[in-house]
């Protein structure tokens, strides 16, 4: 059984797609699909990690929504090594199991082993570890998915908006800018 996993986000440093890309060399022996949509300033700095670690990751560059929802469709496993909400929220929506980083944004939507598992550490190890649990227990992949599906459909989409404009302004004033309200 082939697993797929897909990363959607944009290649940034900051997002930790080189993770994903690292993690993947732990994981050769698995029969394991992986796709990365998106680009951005680090795209071509993974493609040449990947050839250099010798493993094989489908890179799209961007994709329109039809395509999106097509990949969404397809995946097994959605891989966010630091995601945002909004991400992770739609990654619910389409009924599949997540993997995350532990943040403030992720711990307001999902909870480990109900309906995501949070990684506790950035490191290629640890995700490749997550991903190796999912491939082998099928069980608790489908019932991440379900209850991660399943949450969506109980949000307040007015909180879930607000906890994501209070997530964006939190990292401005980190950076030391100024919110306009």
């Amino acid at each position: 059984m082939i697993m797929k996993i897909l990363y959607v986000s944009y290649f940034r440093t900051i997002k930790g797609p080189e993770t994903l890309v690292k993690a993947m060399q732990y994981l050769k022996d698995l029969d394991i699909e992986t796709t990365m949509l998106s680009t951005g300033p680090i795209l071509d700095m993974c493609k040449r990690l990947a050839k250099k670690l010798d493993v094989k990751i489908n890179f799209t560059g961007f994709v329109d929504e039809k395509t999106l929802s097509k990949y969404y469709s397809e995946a097994d496993v959605i891989v966010f090594p630091y995601g945002s909400g909004v991400t992770l929220v739609e990654a619910m929506m389409a009924g599949k199991a997540i993997i995350t980083y532990d943040r403030s944004w992720a711990r307001g939507f999902s909870t480990h082993m109900k309906d995501a598992i949070i990684v506790y550490e950035r490191e290629p190890r640890a995700f490749a570890d997550a991903i190796k649990k999912l491939y082998y227990d099928e069980s608790l992949r489908k019932t991440l998915a379900k209850n991660a599906l399943e949450k969506t459909k109980k949000m307040k989409w007015k909180p879930v908006a607000d906890q994501v404009g209070e997530s964006f302004e939190l990292a401005i004033k980190r950076k030391g800018g100024n919110i306009v309200k």
